[in-house]
């Protein structure tokens, strides 16, 4: 959802940051189980994902305060 409404909006940054967070997601759900280190590092990887996706969001409302809308 927030892939879309952000190509919509023409905000690019957070477009990507979204698309990066759901291929890393989806990366993840792919690891076995009992691969530890992997869902490990896959996690971790997720967690930078939804860091980057939320500095995205902050952004926006940045530019929405600059812009007073």
């Amino acid at each position: 959802m927030i892939k879309g409404a952000s190509a919509n909006l023409m905000c690019q940054e957070l477009r990507e940051a979204a698309t990066n967070l759901e291929q890393a997601a989806a990366a993840a759900n792919e690891i076995a189980a009992d691969d530890v280190a992997a869902l490990e590092s896959a996690s971790q990887n997720v967690k930078d994902k939804y860091i980057d996706l939320k500095k995205g969001v902050e952004n926006y409302h940045k530019f929405l305060d600059v812009a007073d809308i």
